[in-house]
């Protein structure tokens, strides 16, 4: 699965995971292109992502989002989590938050 996990990313993103513990915020996805990364990435594994609170993590394109993001990370609520936790949910099939 790690592997599944890892080449999707490079097809995806262009980006070569050389260590799975590393933070997913390291690529620099973020905006548009983190909401279609994940859009294709749950239609491609087949996960429920209903939980995933995508404010938390990225960026959106709309001012508001950044404003949002901002204060998340203003307040220390901004969530971050690895590529090995990316592996782990395509094995559990739905989003959990990281611990």
């Amino acid at each position: 699965m790690e592997g599944d996990v890892i080449d999707f990313i490079k097809l995806k993103l262009g980006y070569i995971v050389l260590d799975t513990s590393e933070s997913f915020d390291l690529i620099g996805t973020d905006g548009l292109d983190a909401e279609t990364f994940f859009y294709d990435f749950e239609k491609h594994f087949n996960i429920n992502m209903t939980s995933f609170e995508f404010d938390i993590y990225f960026s959106g394109e709309a001012p508001f989002h950044n404003l949002l993001r901002n204060m998340f990370k203003y307040w220390g609520m901004q969530k971050y989590f690895s590529i090995k936790h990316l592996i782990e949910v395509v094995e559990r099939k739905e989003w959990f938050d990281p611990v």
